[in-house]
């Protein structure tokens, strides 16, 4: 498996501001995270988060979608109420139904997670980041898969006893044939 390119380390982190994004990355030794946080109910980007952990002590990778019933049916009261008032004000009818629509797909979520020496670590991502939060999961899998092979004595000592073997056979049906 290739490791990822710059495109597919950066990720959106809200509906509402889809152009701003976060990076999440792995290497052969650890997983990097560089993401803005966000409020207002995941609408607004403020402040950063940025932590490296170490391939080793990563325990556990998954990705899950969930849904956040109080944004959504908040964001369906507050878009109905746009429609409401659309006869009243055109803009701030507009508005609110923009309101209740950022706030229904914020309550729509997919979420990166792993475990650093039993601590969760949670990364909340829109619901149309699905995608690459799977195959980033599935990136990080195969790097600890990777990491933990490197690391095992038994099977390295197997690898370089089978490389030993095919060389000796290589030798000896070389003098075999310089017989014949």
């Amino acid at each position: 498996m290739q490791l990822m390119t710059d495109e597919e380390k950066m990720f959106a982190v809200s509906v509402a501001t889809p152009w701003i994004k976060g990076k999440m990355d792995v290497d052969h030794h650890n997983i990097m995270i560089d993401i803005p946080n966000t409020v207002l109910f995941g609408l607004i980007p403020a402040g950063r988060r940025k932590h490296t952990t170490p391939l080793g002590n990563i325990s556990n990778v998954y990705t899950s979608s969930s849904y956040k019933l109080g944004r959504i049916f908040g964001g369906a009261i507050i878009a109905l109420f746009g429609l409401l008032i659309l006869k009243l004000s055109l803009f701030m009818s507009f508005l609110f139904i923009l309101l209740g629509v950022l706030l229904v797909s914020s309550g729509i979520l997919t979420v990166f997670q792993y475990e650093n020496n039993g601590h969760s670590i949670t990364i909340p991502l829109p619901f149309f980041e699905a995608h690459r939060a799977e195959s980033f999961s599935e990136t990080v899998i195969h790097q600890i898969n990777q990491y933990n092979d490197d690391r095992n004595g038994r099977l390295n000592t197997q690898f370089n006893i089978d490389a030993q073997n095919k060389h000796s056979q290589a030798i000896i049906d070389a003098i075999k044939n310089q017989n014949n």
